[in-house]
């Protein structure tokens, strides 16, 4: 957890950050109950590569964090 204030601004953000992973738009949720298992495949945002390829189309620039 980071907490984040903006400047001339007296109240704090507080911010979690969490790695992205390619999932070729799909994420995988499982759940267990007891002995049962059960999971889920929902869909989710498109990889990175698509993202990018879609903000140069429209003029836009990605948001690149270093490590």
């Amino acid at each position: 957890m980071i907490s984040v204030c903006i400047p001339d601004c007296e109240q704090f953000f507080f911010l979690a950050l969490q790695e992205y992973v390619d999932h070729s738009s799909n994420i995988f949720k499982i759940y267990v109950l007891g002995e049962r298992l059960f999971y889920a495949v929902k869909k989710s945002i498109p990889n990175v590569n698509v993202l990018t390829k879609s903000s140069e189309r429209n003029e836009l620039g990605p948001l690149l964090f270093d490590r």
